[in-house]
């Protein structure tokens, strides 16, 4: 699922789940009427947060680990911070690919939190309350009905998550570092950031194992944008121990 590349996919309504030809949804536990919900998400019962971890358990709305532990809890589940936690399977993604109209997470749950006021904090909520990808931001086309993600794209300060060019330009934040010049002064592929990886670059939102920096954008995107492939880890949710019986 490389960033950019579209990706076809049967658009499931909630509680269905995309088949392996891609071509039908099927129900999610229909015999039992149980839709999982992985560690860290909302719950209505036990049972939920059980079918995704069988040490999990319901407890104030949100699956917590029967035995929380320093390397796995509710607050606490293993995937990059600037990724978003698939509802169901704890799958994390790119922020890029939430709310861009594609149904990325197996149970969609990437579009349906995409409700107008309550916008996903990794997405971009518009003026008027619409949800759109951050990668449509600065982009230099209007997406938001109102067109506010193309405004204040120039000036002293850019939108946030955006990058902004040494000329002052703001462009979306994932052309950070990816080997294709935007910026027209080719501030965005600076190569002691990009290549070198050096620990003074002024700019670095991740930084690879290889010392390299790149945008958050790459983080859990299905591809390998660092070169040593350390931004593919830490994309899923962790599994809870297993209780100790007394």
């Amino acid at each position: 699922m490389p960033i950019g590349v579209p990706r076809a996919v049967c658009a499931c309504p909630p509680g269905y789940l995309e088949g392996e030809d891609g071509a039908r949804c099927i129900p999610v536990l229909k015999d039992a009427g149980v839709i999982p919900a992985s560690l860290g998400q909302r719950c209505e019962s036990s049972r939920q947060c059980r079918e995704s971890d069988p040490y999990t358990f319901c407890r104030g709305g949100v699956c917590h680990c029967i035995t929380d532990t320093p390397q796995c809890s509710a607050s606490n589940t293993g995937c990059h911070k600037d990724t978003f936690q698939c509802a169901s399977d704890g799958r994390c993604l790119s922020w890029y690919f939430v709310c861009n109209g594609d149904r990325d997470c197996f149970d969609g749950s990437d579009e349906d939190s995409c409700v107008p006021h309550r916008c996903p904090k990794l997405a971009h909520t518009c003026a008027d309350g619409t949800c759109i990808s951050r990668a449509l931001l600065c982009d230099g086309k209007v997406h938001c009905p109102d067109g506010s993600d193309e405004a204040n794209c120039r000036g002293a300060s850019c939108p946030a998550s955006t990058f902004k060019c040494g000329d002052g330009r703001c462009l979306p934040a994932f052309v950070f570092c990816n080997a294709t010049p935007s910026c027209s002064d080719g501030s965005d592929e600076d190569e002691e950031a990009c290549i070198q990886g050096s620990i003074t670059a002024r700019y670095c939102p991740f930084r690879c194992a290889n010392g390299r920096c790149r945008s958050t954008a790459i983080l859990c995107s299905g591809s390998d944008g660092c070169g040593d492939n350390s931004d593919e880890e830490n994309c899923s949710v962790c599994g809870c121990k297993r209780p100790t019986i007394t």
